[in-house]
């Protein structure tokens, strides 16, 4: 190793040691942490297993349970799952007055609404309306007057950008 070499290091080894040491503010962790659950409790479709494969999946009306996400008001139901393409198709029902987060979509978003009306961002839209948010989009909250149902057809990876629902 040659002297420049040599005082390169020590050079390096120097600054290293000579920054300040920064501590994180207190409670940071834990509020990182409560934010990545909220993220899971919110989002449960995250959590679900693929769905087995088959030549043909069928889900009939009665079929599945409509569970409750920690958002108030909402309710979702599993109708497919597909991790390797990174899809989920759930049912949502939410009742009037309810709202979802902003978040920013993974991959494209499609949404009818089956019934009721639903506010996404500048949109309104109602009974038998389509839209579609592509990937990197951001929806601001969602949000229903009189109540809704609709199907959605997304990335299992949205995220959350704020609490914004409650």
């Amino acid at each position: 190793m040659g002297r420049d070499s040599i005082r390169s290091s020590e050079t390096g080894a120097r600054l290293a040691f000579a920054a300040p040491v920064l501590h994180p503010r207190p409670g940071l962790r834990e509020k990182l942490l409560a934010g990545l659950k909220r993220q899971e409790s919110v989002q449960v479709w995250r959590e679900w297993s693929d769905t087995p494969p088959a030549p043909i999946h069928k889900v009939a009306a009665e079929e599945g349970a409509w569970e409750a996400i920690d958002v108030p008001g909402i309710r979702v139901k599993r109708l497919y799952v597909d991790p390797a393409s990174d899809t989920v198709s759930l049912l949502i029902q939410m009742d009037p007055g309810a709202s979802y987060p902003s978040h920013r979509h993974a991959g494209p978003e499609h949404c009818y609404v089956i019934s009721g009306d639903l506010q996404v961002g500048g949109l309104h839209l109602k009974t038998g309306d389509y839209q579609v948010a592509n990937t990197s989009s951001i929806h601001t909250v969602t949000s229903t007057v009189n109540g809704c149902t609709i199907l959605i057809v997304s990335s299992m990876k949205d995220q959350l950008l704020h609490d914004s629902h409650a």
